[in-house]
């Protein structure tokens, strides 16, 4: 059968990692021990499915725009490494519940990949809304026939045939198809563009430093964004709560990273359609070890976690600070992901933001605040360093 619809075996494996099961129930995550982890595939889990795809319809033809990055995140589905086996390692290393999703991010090149959006942006640049159209997308498209030429020696009724056993073949391969928060995590984690953390990396303003009287660390991590009309510095400003010998452990190994590489990522709790941040994790990656080796370096729950923008002249940022978002911690974001909001990617964009900013100054010695987050102890914070 291969050799005449090879388009059934891609279509086939995919619809297997989209979900064709019926159940949606939800058991406990299984942690493997370190022999298994070294030794075995990943585990996987089954996720509260959000939507099927039994109603959908197929596209016109696979020249559709809203194909586009469909065949690239077929292929992210059927990596067994790189990010999917990271993201994968490391909710098994943090014991992340069904209803959790974790977003890393890859680090892809923003001036060369038009298709990535900046995960420390996800409420200005429609992050989820994309992800959520590239999960039904993903559906629509294979449920999309390819085009099938008539052959030289073939008659009408046999080309019609070979049409109708195409089309029928499609239908009874994709008829269970549905999406799942594995899905959408994939989505969100193929789409985002990563967050990595330069400390030593002055110029911009990336900077962590640490109060102890109030016992609050303050990090920042800077990004320069190219733009026709002049450049411009955003940044993400967090304080988090540490005791003294944990905070010296997170900046020795931040100042001095070396040829070790330090990320941030987001865990976020699925509520009803909606996803809130419930921690940001900070993770290590060693340039000479493979996909799913990264460790663990903290686990935190924000007190204030802002998104600045400063304007630039001569290459260095000037001026007060424009707070572009200041990030809400356990409370649902006002994107709800599913069938409803498929395809309306414009009329969120103003969902996240209102249209008010505020301009003050901001030095990083002056952030942190006394707000003490009841919903993580510090030991929590200490335990992953």
């Amino acid at each position: 059968m291969s050799d005449h619809y090879p388009w059934l075996a891609c279509v086939l494996g995919t619809c297997l990692l989209v979900g064709c099961t019926q159940s949606s129930d939800a058991p406990e995550v299984l942690i493997p021990d370190q022999a298994q982890a070294t030794s075995q595939r990943l585990n996987i889990e089954q996720r509260q499915v959000l939507f099927t795809g039994e109603h959908l319809t197929a596209f016109d033809s696979r020249a559709d725009d809203r194909t586009a990055y469909v065949e690239e995140f077929s292929h992210y589905l059927h990596q067994q490494g790189g990010l999917h086996r990271t993201v994968q390692a490391l909710r098994q290393k943090l014991k992340l519940t069904p209803t959790q999703i974790l977003v890393l991010g890859s680090a892809q090149n923003p001036n060369f990949d038009s298709r990535s959006f900046s995960l420390m942006e996800f409420p200005l640049n429609n992050l989820f809304a994309n992800a959520n159209d590239l999960t039904i997308n993903h559906i629509r498209t294979l449920k999309t026939a390819p085009k099938l030429e008539k052959g030289e020696v073939e008659n009408t009724a046999q080309y019609q045939q070979r049409i109708k056993t195409q089309q029928e073949a499609i239908k009874l391969l994709t008829r269970h198809m549905q999406v799942d928060l594995g899905r959408i995590e994939d989505a969100l984690n193929f789409l985002a563009r990563n967050i990595s953390i330069e400390v030593n990396n002055e110029l911009e303003g990336n900077f962590v430093g640490y109060d102890a009287d109030s016992q609050i660390m303050q990090l920042v991590v800077a990004q320069t964004i190219y733009q026709s009309n002049g450049n411009v510095i955003r940044s993400l400003n967090l304080s988090f709560k540490i005791k003294p010998d944990a905070a010296k452990r997170l900046l020795d190994d931040l100042r001095n990273a070396m040829d070790t590489r330090y990320s941030l990522g987001f865990i976020f709790d699925f509520r009803d359609g909606y996803l809130a941040l419930n921690k940001v994790l900070i993770y290590r990656t060693n340039p000479l070890s493979f996909p799913g080796d990264e460790q663990v370096a903290a686990l935190i729950v924000p007190e204030h976690m802002q998104l600045l923008q400063y304007a630039m002249e001569h290459g260095e940022k000037t001026g007060d600070a424009t707070l572009l978002y200041d990030f809400p911690i356990n409370q649902l974001l006002p994107f709800e992901f599913g069938l409803e909001n498929y395809g309306k990617r414009a009329s969120m964009q103003n969902k996240f933001v209102e249209e008010s900013t505020a301009s003050f100054e901001s030095e990083p010695e002056e952030l942190g605040g006394d707000i003490v987050n009841d919903e993580m102890p510090e030991q929590d914070v200490e335990a992953y360093l």
